[in-house]
C-alpha cells in the first residue's frame, strides 16, 4: 500500500487499521477452528467448521462487494432528492429490506 501524495493521513490510517483488523479476524478464526478440529468433539467441531465458514465467507464476499460497487451505491443515494442525513439513515434500511 503505497501511499499517494495527496492522501490525508487519517486516510492511511484507516487502511492499515482495515488490514489490521482483516488479520485479526482470519488468524482468530483460524485458531478457533483449529482448537476446535483438535478437541475430539465431532458436533463441537462441525459447529465451529460452519461458523468459521460463515465468518470467512461474509467478510471476504462482502468485502469484495462493498469494494466494487461502492461508487455505483453512492452516486445513487447521492443522485436522490432529499436532505442528506434522512437519506444517510434510510439508504441501508431499503437495502438490509428483502
Amino acid at each position: 500500500m503505497e501511499r499517494a501524495p495527496n492522501q490525508p493521513l487519517f486516510l492511511r490510517i484507516a487502511q492499515v487499521l482495515i488490514v489490521c483488523l482483516g488479520v485479526w479476524m482470519i488468524l482468530a478464526t483460524s485458531v478457533l477452528l483449529v482448537l476446535a478440529l483438535l478437541s475430539g468433539k465431532p458436533v463441537f467441531g462441525a459447529v465451529i467448521c460452519m461458523g468459521s465458514g460463515l465468518v470467512l465467507l461474509w467478510n471476504v464476499l462482502g468485502g469484495i462487494l462493498m469494494y466494487r460497487g461502492r461508487d455505483r451505491v453512492r452516486q445513487f443515494v447521492g443522485s436522490l432528492p432529499g436532505w442528506w442525513p434522512v437519506k444517510l439513515v434510510f439508504s441501508p434500511a431499503v437495502v438490509g429490506v428483502p
